[in-house]
Parts: structure tokens; sequence; C-alpha cells
């Protein structure tokens, strides 16, 4: 018989979620199997709370034409607007110097560049490019190999190249106080097959100091050795200029005709190193250590030449 009693089941679930039953839709049977209708869980939202309405007054943007902003700008007085004031050129402090530091400066480089030997740099570099521009590589390697075989030059412990260069000439020490045995004896065999000078003007019998090869007034002839010469005589052809920048002499020196002075080994006397003293010791061309500058040809200063002792060969020219 069907209960008409309200009951509850208990039905163990699976799930995680237990439907609510029904009574009403449960119905009992005598079967052994029981049919169950299950509904879904009902669902509930929480009542939110309601507000009032809220209300916001928005100031309106008011709209400006053309006419009204020019107006608007217009009626603005400098008193209005703070502006910050500009200096007037005349206010600006102008920047100080300190005059007697600048040349203070200027002296301590100028003093820079003598001592470490920036104008003699700068005029060999001019020499290299003068020599460069007029020679073939072969004739380069001529020129050079003149002063990379001439003997090193080797200074006495007291002297050294600036020292000698620092003494004003016809003061400079004798050759033997300023380099060493060694290196005298060597420059002076540069000379034992003779020598060569390069002069402006043909010596002639009776003529200028009575036509021996030397200055006037010292009695004395720079001279290169025979072999150097000869190199040089090929290489310039005979070309008075070129002559000049590879000697080192002044240009228009040798004019436009030279005559190369060749001087057997017998009447070559007291070859030595220039000391710098001789008058023909030009500033900024007379270097320590027996050489031309800037060319490094070996040099030397002998007893000035009788006539009738040498031979003359004329360059270039007629």
């Amino acid at each position: 018989m069907p209960s008409t009693k309200t009951s509850h089941l208990d039905v163990p679930l699976q799930g995680k979620q237990i439907p609510k039953l029904d009574p009403a839709n449960v119905r009992l049977s005598s079967r052994a199997d029981l049919h169950l209708k299950a509904s879904p869980a009902d669902g509930t939202f929480a009542k939110l709370k309601t507000h009032s309405t809220v209300s916001v007054d928005v100031p309106k943007v008011k709209q400006v034409s053309g006419d009204s902003a020019t107006k608007a700008i217009g009626g603005v007085k400098p008193g209005d607007v703070d502006v910050p004031k500009v200096k007037a050129v005349s206010d600006v402090e102008a920047p100080k110097y300190d005059i007697e530091r600048i040349k203070e400066n200027i002296k301590e480089s100028k003093l820079a560049r003598e001592s470490s030997g920036f104008k003699d740099f700068a005029t060999r570099e001019r020499y290299l490019e003068k020599v460069f521009n007029k020679l073939t590589p072969e004739e380069r390697e001529l020129i050079f190999n003149i002063s990379k075989n001439a003997p090193k030059v080797e200074y006495q412990p007291d002297y050294s190249f600036d020292s000698v260069l620092s003494i004003s000439k016809n003061n400079r020490p004798n050759v033997e106080y300023v380099y060493t045995p060694e290196y005298i004896k060597a420059h002076r065999q540069q000379f034992e097959n003779g020598a060569i000078k390069f002069q402006k003007f043909t010596p002639e019998e009776g003529g200028y100091n009575k036509g021996a090869v030397g200055n006037e007034k010292d009695h004395v002839a720079f001279v290169m050795p025979k072999e150097s010469g000869e190199t040089l005589i090929k290489v310039t052809k005979g070309d008075p200029e070129l002559l000049e920048d590879i000697l080192g002499l002044h240009r228009g020196d040798l004019g436009s005709s030279p005559v190369a002075i060749e001087i057997p080994p017998e009447s070559i006397k007291k070859p030595r190193i220039p000391s710098g003293n001789e008058d023909s010791a030009f500033d900024d061309f007379w270097k320590p250590g027996g050489k031309t500058f800037p060319g490094n040809m070996p040099e030397a200063v002998i007893d000035e030449v009788p006539w009738g002792e040498f031979t003359i060969r004329k360059l270039g020219g007629d």
C-alpha cells in the first residue's frame, strides 16, 4: 500500500552535488528496482542593495569663436602676465681671459716643439716630399743607402746631438771632445778614396781665392766621400735644385750650372767632422754628427785644395 506520509530518502551519489528530492515525485514499487526522479538544485542569488541615483553638475564648455578669442587676448595687459626679464647684452658678463697665462702657454708650446725636434721633423718631411717626387723607387734606394751605410754617430758621455746644437756658433767644442775615437776614425775612413765637392762657380787659376777650392775666410772646404758624390751625380743627373735639396743647401746655392770638384786622396788634407764653427756652417742647415741636414749625407771639412790638385766636372746647364 502506498504511504501517504511525507518522507525523505537519503540517496548516496557519486557527485559532489546532492539533488533535492520531491516526495511527490517518488513512486514506490514492489519491484526490486526503484526509480527516482531527480530535479536540479535550486540556485538563488543574493539580492543586491540598490542606491539612489546621484546627479553631478558638469559645467558647460564655453564655445569661443575666432573673433572673441582675439578680443580676449587683446584685452590682456602687460601687468596681467608674469614674464621673466631677459638681461640686456650689456648686462651679460664677458668671459675673462688670463692674457699672461695664454702668452705663457704659447711660450711653453714653442719650447716643447723645439725640444722635441718638431722643426727638424717638419724640415725632413718637406725634404722627403721634394726628393720623392723627383726620384724613381730605385733612385730613392740609392740615396737612402748612402746614409744607411754611413757609420753611426757616437758621442762622448758629456755630449749629445741636442747639447752640441744648443751651443752658439764659434763656441762649439773641438770634435775630439764631442765624438768617440772610434766614430772619428770610421768617419775619416769614408774619404780614403777621395772626395767630391759641389759648387756654383768654376774655379779659375788666379781667380777667387787664387783658384783654390775652399772658403776664402777660413780656408776649409765642405766635401763628401767620392762614392757618395758619384751616386748623387748619377741619381740627380746634375739637376741643381735636386742636388740642393739632397745636400740641404739654400735654393740657388748651386746656380743653374753647378760643377763637381773631384779631389784625389793625396790632395785631401786633415779630413775631419765639421765642428759647426766653420764660416760655411749655416744656422738651421748645419747639424752635429758629420752629416748633411736633412738628407743625412756624410760630409767632412778639409783644408782648402790648391789650384791644380783637383779635377772639374761640369753638371747640368750649358
